[in-house]
């Protein structure tokens, strides 16, 4: 599959449209290091570091070992918790009272990337190493100094909410903070893993919110997102998808009992938060959805070796799950089994790959798209089916191809790269040409929102600039040039290739 160099360079300075984005979010982690980073060895008395937080007027003392790897976190909101109130004597070894869960990002890692960290698990530094060695130290303060009501206080409200009517409140912070950062030209990746973060933190809250945690525990259960929150590719216009996996032990049945209830109070509060309901019910008040590691083996078995219609919609949300709260750990070990369930089975993937096959790219031989004629828009192209979809599912196909874990279209693609040697340049033409795409799905929500329209995906090409008519057309050239991959690949027959 040949990939235009120029074309994916053209697309990568795009990165949805005709401006740059901010260094903020795109900026590598080490740019934002400016000092050495203050830090000491396990042994370190508390009063020797708190002397040196004042000296060096820092917040935080990172805990090294002798290879300068880091071990711990200290800070200065730790010393009321972890030193005066517990009555620590300031002679005792920093390693006593330090935080040993180290949050760290290679200084090669974009900025966006520590603010999804620090939103994802409510920190105030994240470090910086190389080969796993400390070389900085960013914090909270530092990389939202110009966000102030962005990422970081959207998190922290979301987390402080207390009843669905405060969260319904501050979800409405979370598409305020889209249309701030669409403003700013931040590329699509950063926006949707932002926006799905800070919606993974909603329904956690709600969980708690609603007392279903409790019962989830009891049970050995995980919430587990579907579709675009499993793939953390959410965009303004998503409803629900969602279920649970709870233990083998005991009942299923009086396991669903229980849980049920208490998941139909999440979907609604999550319908109130503005996640609409699913249209198919697949949500995790459905009993169907609501399974044992046992039935979820079953049921995902049933589809792989029965592919029938039915079968590969279904795969088409399921497969993509993705642990929210409760056992991480069994919905790893299900990811694992599927990974190696589906390759061992690998004629399951040729009528995957028919599937994806459905839809083509809106393009045309004379003039530059093939509009709609019917449906509620007439006279514009669909960027989720005959866009973003024909991404999704292709790498889908080609990561379970491989035994890949990730869900994540972008890092599928990257599996797929590592595993199968693709060339570099045509993954980073398909991945630009898929962030641009789902740039403009952003965009089109963002502007319907702003209206006060019902969102959809129906964009109306005239309403494009001249260079982003270019972007879009050449992004569907490496949509419509990866489905031409997919069929040699797959060896569908002519007559099934875009049927």
């Amino acid at each position: 599959m040949p990939a235009d160099r120029s074309a994916t360079e053209r697309l990568a300075r795009s990165r949805g449209g005709s401006g740059t984005a901010p260094p903020l979010l795109e900026a590598p982690l080490g740019s934002f290091a400016t000092r050495v980073p203050v830090s000491c060895a396990p042994t370190t008395p508390i009063r020797e570091v708190l002397e040196t937080l004042a000296r060096e007027a820092v917040g935080a003392m990172v805990v090294v070992d002798d290879e300068r790897r880091p071990v711990g976190v200290f800070t200065l909101r730790d010393v009321l918790e972890r030193v005066a109130l517990p009555g620590v004597e300031p002679t005792a070894p920093v390693a006593s009272v330090m935080a040993s869960n180290v949050f760290s990002l290679p200084s090669h890692a974009l900025g966006f990337e520590a603010a999804v960290m620090m939103a994802r698990q409510g920190l105030r530094y994240v470090l910086v190493v190389e080969d796993g060695r400390l070389t900085g130290v960013v914090s909270e303060s530092r990389l939202f100094s110009v966000w102030r009501g962005g990422i970081g206080d959207t998190s922290a409200v979301i987390r402080a909410a207390r009843d669905v009517d405060e969260m319904v409140a501050a979800t409405a912070g979370i598409r305020e903070l889209v249309d701030r950062l669409l403003d700013e030209r931040v590329p699509s990746e950063a926006v949707t893993r932002i926006v799905t973060t800070l919606n993974d933190l909603v329904t956690e809250r709600l969980i708690e919110i609603v007392g279903a945690d409790h019962a989830l525990r009891a049970a050995g259960g995980c919430w587990i997102a579907l579709g675009s929150q499993g793939r953390t590719e959410q965009t303004l216009a998503t409803d629900q998808d969602n279920g649970i996996v709870f233990a083998d032990n005991g009942d299923a049945a009086a396991h669903r009992h229980t849980l049920l209830p208490l998941a139909r109070r999440v979907n609604e509060a999550l319908d109130r938060c503005g996640f609409p309901l699913c249209r198919g019910d697949v949500m995790a008040s459905n009993p169907k959805w609501c399974l044992s590691l046992d039935e979820w083996h079953e049921r995902f078995r049933s589809w792989i070796d029965e592919p029938d219609p039915q079968a590969l919609l279904n795969a088409a949300i399921f497969f993509d799950f993705r642990a929210i709260h409760g056992d991480h750990t069994m919905v790893a070990e299900l990811r694992a089994w599927l990974a190696q369930y589906a390759e061992d089975r690998g004629r399951f993937l040729l009528p995957m790959a028919q599937n994806a096959l459905a839809h083509r790219p809106p393009l045309g031989l004379v003039r530059d798209f093939v509009l709609t004629r019917t449906g509620p828009h007439p006279g514009t192209l669909d960027l989720k089916v005959n866009g973003v979809q024909l991404f999704v599912e292709i790498a889908r196909i080609y990561s379970l191809a491989s035994r890949g874990s990730a869900t994540n279209t972008l890092e599928r693609l990257a599996t797929w790269s590592s595993a199968r040697n693709v060339p570099q340049r045509e993954i980073d033409a398909l991945s630009e040409a898929f962030r641009f795409i789902q740039y403009q799905r952003l965009a089109l929500n963002s502007r319907q929102r702003a209206r006060r329209e019902a969102l959809h995906n129906d964009l109306d090409s005239e309403t494009l600039n001249d260079f982003d008519r270019r972007m879009l057309k050449e992004a569907l050239r490496q949509a419509r040039d990866l489905q031409s991959r997919l069929a040699r690949d797959f060896a569908v027959a002519p007559a099934s290739f875009g049927a």
